[in-house]
């Protein structure tokens, strides 16, 4: 499952902004092609987002002290509760610089969560 979220993380943004360079092909096509061509997106969220949270508990889990775990457990689940509200700054966002600058964005995020995952906390497995 986790191997589906790396990938999922990285190929979701890039077959996205993909899809959308090639929008005034779609455009024409028939409703079953562009479910056809954004199935596989859908498809890779839904095991991402799975294979994130159960990876990300589990890591939380093994990092914080066990007198602590209640107090970080709050917090994150706080903060992933601001993070509900990225949909409306996508939205926003997407008015200002087009679809393809959100996915460039996205894309751009990726690649700095990356970077940013070879200085975490070593887990005690």
């Amino acid at each position: 499952m986790v191997l589906f979220a790396v990938l999922g993380v990285a190929l979701i943004p890039c077959m996205a902004l993909i899809l959308s360079n090639q929008a005034s092909v779609l455009q024409h096509a028939s409703e079953w092609i562009i479910a056809a061509c954004f199935s596989p997106i859908f498809l890779l969220i839904g095991g991402t987002t799975t294979g994130i949270f159960i990876g990300f508990k589990s890591y939380l889990l093994d990092i914080a002290p066990a007198e602590r775990r209640p107090t970080y457990i709050g917090i994150t689940n706080t903060v992933l509760g601001i993070g509900s509200l990225y949909p409306i700054f996508g939205g926003v966002l997407a008015d200002l610089v087009h679809l393809q600058g959100v996915f460039a964005l996205s894309a751009t995020t990726v690649l700095v969560g990356f970077w940013l995952c070879f200085y975490m906390k070593a887990s005690s497995y």
